[in-house]
């Protein structure tokens, strides 16, 4: 049976210490540990598509805890600094019932046995935070972008604040994507009849908006692009451009032909040419391939099963849905578990754009892929990694080098 685990280290380099988890230890700070506790949560579904805003609001909030006085004397709202109001009205919250049971079923959390003074430490205060936000959004959700997000945390978190303050503050993390191993990106767009030319051209922007977000070399992020219909052709592999203005030039250049969705030809080509060392494809990279489509494939058993296949030798795949002709249930059969991280579904080719954020946490975040072989990672490297598993016992040796 094949399986699939991932694995996330930190490579420190020292002889003798212990790990220590930050995430539970009260009064820890740092964004490497708020980082920590937001993806936890992400991964296990509880605030899946939060849109960033969790991660601004440590920022905004405390600092991600090193402003002096997030653990002041007599206040345990951490972090996050959730008020004790805040936190009861968490605790008698009806509606917030499902996620307190989830959190119990991935965390272990039995929230109904969680005090304010508990929230010291980082997971509990993210939680509590995760919490009162969904309360407060409601079906409406968060909104996307900093603009939209200052006005909804004055209007739901800090009542008299100025939104310019969220806004700031927000901003400073906007630094892009900052990844300690190589990525390999291919976009697969679909160019299939049902879309206008128009509708094509605002899916290349968006792959161009993405770019942005990333170092492209051939040392650090490779991107290639397949456009697929009937045919798969006019796209580039990953090695083909090396700096980002060649990149976006090249994206410019692949042109619109209409057709069929033939949406597992588009995957099987991404692992048998894309995801290749012949192509560009790097030993040991995390490898992403993002599929844009508007609609059901011609062939869904066979998209499938190529997506199965590609999972299977350690591609991410990250689905997303435009207009109300997608099958919802197909995409989340095609994308990388969980599915809540994974798959988008959206009104129209136009709010692509608002979507960068969420592609840019599930790009770096995304696992290298660990065949036989030796990797070498430098110190300080906060590398995750994914095991192909295809028997029941598997032996992994973590050796670590020192260089002097």
């Amino acid at each position: 049976m094949l399986k699939l685990g991932v694995l996330t280290f930190f490579v420190v380099c020292f002889v003798n210490g212990q790990l220590t988890d930050k995430t539970t230890t009260p009064n820890a700070s740092g964004s490497d540990v708020v980082e920590a506790v937001v993806n936890l949560i992400r991964e296990a579904c509880i605030f899946p598509n939060d849109k960033k805003y969790l991660r601004r609001l440590a920022y905004v909030e405390s600092m991600d805890g090193l402003e002096a006085n997030t653990y002041r004397p007599n206040y345990y709202g951490g972090i996050w600094q959730i008020d004790q109001d805040m936190f009861q009205q968490i605790a008698t919250a009806i509606v917030l019932d499902d996620a307190k049971k989830m959190i119990k079923q991935s965390i272990g959390i039995d929230w109904s046995k969680v005090q304010w003074v508990d929230l010291a430490k980082p997971l509990y205060s993210g939680l509590a935070a995760a919490l009162f936000t969904l309360l407060k959004a409601g079906k409406n959700g968060i909104p996307r972008g900093i603009h939209y997000q200052a006005n909804f945390w004055v209007n739901t978190y800090r009542p008299g604040h100025l939104a310019n303050v969220f806004f700031t503050k927000s901003n400073k993390l906007e630094t892009g994507c900052k990844r300690t191993n190589t990525l390999d990106l291919v976009f697969a767009l679909d160019s299939s009849t049902s879309l206008a030319p128009q509708e094509f051209d605002a899916a290349k922007q968006f792959v161009k908006y993405i770019v942005d977000s990333f170092e492209i070399s051939s040392d650090t992020t490779q991107v290639g692009v397949i456009r697929f219909s009937t045919t798969l052709d006019g796209g580039f592999n990953l090695n083909a451009h090396t700096s980002a203005d060649g990149l976006k030039k090249a994206i410019d250049g692949v042109q619109y032909k209409s057709g069929g969705t033939h949406t597992a030809e588009a995957i099987e080509y991404a692992i048998n040419n894309c995801f290749t060392t012949t192509n560009g494809a790097r030993l040991g990279s995390s490898k992403i391939l993002i599929l844009v489509t508007d609609g059901r494939s011609e062939n869904r058993n066979e998209t499938l099963r190529q997506a199965a296949a590609a999972k299977a030798k350690g591609i991410s795949i990250f689905a997303i849905g435009v207009s109300a002709q997608v099958d919802e249930r197909e995409l989340n059969a095609v994308a990388s578990q969980p599915t809540c991280t994974h798959v988008q579904i959206l009104n129209s080719f136009a709010d692509l754009d608002s979507l960068k954020a969420e592609i840019e946490q599930v790009s770096c975040k995304a696992p290298a892929v660990l065949t036989p072989n030796k990797y070498v990672y430098g110190c300080n490297s906060d590398v995750a990694v994914q095991i192909i598993q295809t028997k029941s016992n598997v032996r992994m040796i973590l050796s670590l080098y020192l260089k002097y």
